[in-house]
């Protein structure tokens, strides 16, 4: 991507939308908001008919990546030998604000891409756009078209269901087989469309969803080919037991990583005095953590301000079903290894399965049991005991290390199932998920610092 100064060319500015775009012929105004009241955008459906009335307009265009919606345009724009410039919607939006522009609908966001992209075309600041084709931004395109493919599939399955419960009452409960990760779709759709009873509506909605899946499936193969070759982080992923998906979001989120690093592969940080009081603050930690999707923005409008959360909240939602499987559920051992520490109580075989679970589910740390002060205490009771003199289990290194060994997990994993269990009573799963999803993606991003900092001093 060149981006060659030129003062005289005119920077048309695309805010896509579904199926659409807003485009703004942009031209160098002194005021911002007055050129905003004055101009008159132009909109343009995603056809050839509008794709040839956005040709007209110019040469140079600039717009926001959306993940989904932009693609289309990048493709037929740089196709038609035009120059495509990305821009980072956060500096959007900065660049707004600090021209006094605080409304956000298409006809603004249109004007402060061109606005933006102009001012930096014309200084020659190559660093404020963002690559056409680097490695993360396909990664992100690719995992969003695997996420729309899931959503589609998941609606057409429900849709079936309910329809299978009139046609077909014997088949409308089945369990959909979960589909390795570039594997072909599952046979028991197949299976199904050999019932003679379905409709010709609930066939093709079979039909459909084996498509779906082959298309995803084809995605998964493409994202696979990108993350493979890819060697950083490896130990930190093995670590951490994440499968293709869960490294998907993130590399997707964080790559390269050298852009949250200062020169020489320094961390960024800077000292503060508050309350008489040195705070070191670790601006390469916060700025992973902002991508990851759990990150903090100061928004301020005269005397009042308010923090806000940022970040891709895909990520956020991939790592939320990362420790519903691996912490909240992990922690609660199998049955087998769980009754050759406790023994199976006589009456089990004449419980019910709900009162099978609560047992199982309030005996899983018993055999951590350890000796304090000749009594014999479960880590739930020396945690109350010790936690009014600050005492955390989850920094307790013997404690973390008796859940290792005990469950058979790696160190962060037993760390935050200690998390999991004490830091939040009285809490439900999913509010304790919630609770938990700051500590680990703090250790997450502390563990891939330490990774590249022992990397570039090695």
């Amino acid at each position: 991507m060149t981006t060659e100064s030129k003062p005289a060319a005119l920077i048309i500015g695309l805010d896509v939308g579904r199926g659409y775009v807003i485009a703004c012929p942009y031209s160098p105004s002194a005021d911002l908001a007055e050129f905003i009241r004055k101009y008159k955008p132009v909109k343009a459906l995603a056809t050839e008919a509008g794709l040839k009335k956005i040709l007209e307009l110019g040469e140079v265009f600039a717009l926001e990546p959306t993940g989904r919606d932009h693609r289309w345009w990048v493709e037929h724009l740089d196709a038609a030998g035009k120059l495509v410039l990305l821009v980072s919607g956060l500096r959007v939006r900065n660049h707004a604000r600090d021209r006094g522009v605080v409304s956000k609908g298409d006809k603004e966001d249109a004007a402060a891409i061109a606005s933006y992209a102009a001012m930096h075309l014309d200084n020659g600041n190559s660093k404020a756009f963002l690559s056409l084709n680097d490695r993360g931004s396909r990664i992100r395109e690719l995992r969003h078209q695997i996420l729309s493919c899931q959503h589609q599939t998941t609606k057409l399955i429900n849709q079936l269901k309910a329809r299978l419960a009139v046609e077909a009452p014997d088949c409308c409960k089945f369990t959909v087989n979960e589909r390795d990760w570039g594997r072909p779709p599952s046979r028991q759709w197949q299976k199904l469309l050999k019932d003679e009873r379905l409709s010709w509506l609930s066939r093709d909605d079979l039909e459909f969803i084996i498509k779906l899946e082959e298309r995803e499936s084809k995605l998964e193969c493409a994202l696979s080919e990108i993350l493979d070759p890819i060697q950083e982080f490896r130990s930190v992923w093995e670590q951490w037991r994440f499968n293709e998906r869960q490294i998907a979001a993130i590399v997707g989120a964080l790559d390269p990583i050298e852009q949250f690093m200062g020169e020489r592969g320094a961390l960024i940080s800077h000292t503060i005095t508050k309350d008489g009081k040195r705070i070191k603050i670790n601006h390469t930690l916060r700025g992973i953590q902002r991508c990851l999707g759990y990150g903090r923005v100061k928004y301020q409008s005269g005397d009042s301000w308010k923090w806000a959360r940022t970040g891709d909240q895909s990520v956020l939602s991939a790592l939320y079903l990362w420790i519903d499987v691996r912490v909240a559920v992990g922690r609660c051992l199998n049955r087998n290894r769980l009754f050759k520490q406790l023994g199976k109580p006589p009456e089990w075989e004449s419980w019910k399965e709900k009162e099978q679970q609560k047992w199982l589910a309030s005996h899983s740390f018993r055999s951590l049991c350890e000796q304090w002060d000749s009594k014999v205490l479960t880590v739930r009771q020396l945690t109350k005991a010790k936690q009014r003199e600050g005492y955390l289990p989850w920094y307790d290194e013997q404690l973390i290390s008796k859940v290792e060994s005990f469950n058979q997990v790696p160190r962060p994993i037993a760390q935050l199932q200690l998390y999991y269990e004490f830091s939040h009573h009285g809490l439900n799963k999913h509010e304790r998920i919630l609770k938990t999803l700051p500590f680990m993606i703090r250790l997450l991003a502390k563990d891939l610092i330490r990774w590249y900092t022992d990397k570039n001093c090695t």
